[in-house]
């Protein structure tokens, strides 16, 4: 028999807590997202649409810009997102990420620790630091910040020729996150 309110028959919504004792709804866990990049971002001339695990569009990265030494990451409608200028990664030791408006968002900063071996690490404007370990050039590492891990950076997820994977924690700046791990690129392939 159905419950009666008002005079009108409802259904028990599972978790509903309105009667008969039943528990509250299981919390789906929230998953970090995954984002497929290429290899040959660096030299395309053309647009680069980051995609998500699931094969949909979820960034633009400008090919042209880079051409002409800037990182740039759009949302699919062609709003700014984020840029930073390349030329200066090849030359400095940092690399200062700009949101939309041109403020500071952070920076990426690169340190020698031997001939062989560079440590990066990103610093928000807020001074949260970010540390980086793994090896950049193989495009097996990690971002560290206070809270743990940030973004996880691998190969091994895609079958796609050319491609490796970004996977982002929930409540991190994808867009932000994919400018500085773009830059670090520029910075290792500037350096060879």
């Amino acid at each position: 028999m159905t419950p009666q309110r008002d005079g009108r028959d409802f259904e028990q919504l599972p978790g509903d807590l309105s009667g008969n004792g039943l528990s509250s709804p299981k919390r789906q866990p929230v998953r970090a997202t995954r984002y497929r990049m290429s290899y040959e971002l660096v030299a395309s001339d053309g647009d680069f649409l980051v995609l998500t695990d699931a094969g949909e569009h979820a960034f633009r990265i400008v090919g042209k810009a880079i051409d002409n030494d800037i990182i740039r990451i759009e949302e699919l409608n062609g709003r700014l997102l984020y840029e930073a200028a390349a030329h200066s990664s090849r030359n400095l030791r940092s690399l200062t990420v700009v949101d939309a408006n041109q403020a500071p968002a952070g920076r990426v900063s690169r340190h020698r620790i031997s001939p062989l071996r560079d440590q990066f690490a990103i610093e928000l404007v807020d001074g949260t630091l970010y540390s980086v370990d793994g090896a950049l050039s193989t495009r097996e590492y990690t971002i560290t910040g206070p809270v743990g891990r940030v973004a996880t950076i691998s190969r091994r997820w895609f079958r796609a020729r050319g491609s490796y994977g970004v996977e982002i924690a929930p409540g991190q700046q994808a867009a932000f996150l994919l400018t500085c791990i773009i830059a670090m690129d520029q910075m290792i392939q500037g350096s060879n």
